[in-house]
């Protein structure tokens, strides 16, 4: 698999033809994913932690994404999942922080 974010469909088709000179090449485009759909990703990572997201939490979380995209660092959920983990870092070293 062979992943390319959101790209003009022109240089999909480019590197589809300079790739297919040394591969068989299929091409899968699908819609870019939602903001929605990747703060329901970060609720199931939170879920499998045994947490619940709080609306300022979810709020945190977008405003980073939106700053990685800006950026153009985001990586899909791989990104999400990176974000989640470090604000869920930060939150537990000021949990410490509190009952010290």
């Amino acid at each position: 698999v062979f992943r390319v974010p959101l790209v003009d469909e022109k240089y999909v088709i480019q590197m589809k033809n300079a790739i297919e000179d040394i591969r068989n090449v299929q091409t899968v485009i699908t819609n870019e994913t939602t903001m929605d759909e990747y703060l329901h990703y970060a609720r199931i990572l939170a879920k499998r932690r045994g947490i619940t997201i709080s609306e300022d939490a979810e709020e945190v979380l977008e405003m980073c994404l939106i700053e990685e995209k800006n950026q153009g660092s985001m990586r899909g959920f791989g990104t999400v999942k990176k974000i989640f983990n470090e604000i869920l870092y930060q939150k537990l070293i000021q949990m410490g922080k509190e009952h010290v």
